[in-house]
């Protein structure tokens, strides 16, 4: 008897566990851009916030972080000067996206 007791405690305690992890939707989302010269320029964009943002002349590297949900779709384009850029979408401190490349470049996805 003891012994199912406490099989369905731990069965109780795990799925609480779980359930609270999957309840969690928040996300902390970071825009990473680089060049190899000259300035940056480009945009960001995540679904729960609905606004398309700006950046102009920025030093590289450049980088932003704003909060963002489970399922959030999220787009970073970079252009700059000729040379190699780089487009880097963190989640949570995960790289979640990357992409190398020249003149202008786009990362993109939903949440997980």
């Amino acid at each position: 008897m003891k012994k199912w007791v406490f099989a369905v405690l731990i069965i109780l305690i795990l799925g609480l566990v779980v359930s609270c992890d999957l309840l969690d939707s928040s996300r902390t989302v970071q825009f990473y851009a680089s060049a190899t010269s000259g300035l940056l320029l480009g945009n960001y964009y995540i679904s729960s916030d609905g606004v398309l943002n700006s950046f102009s002349n920025q030093t590289s590297p450049w980088s932003v972080e704003i909060e963002g949900k489970k399922g959030d779709y999220v787009i970073l384009t970079v252009g700059g000067d000729p040379g190699d850029l780089t487009a880097r979408i963190y989640v949570n401190g995960a790289l979640f996206k990357e992409k190398i490349g020249t003149t202008i470049i786009q990362v993109a996805g939903y949440l997980e």
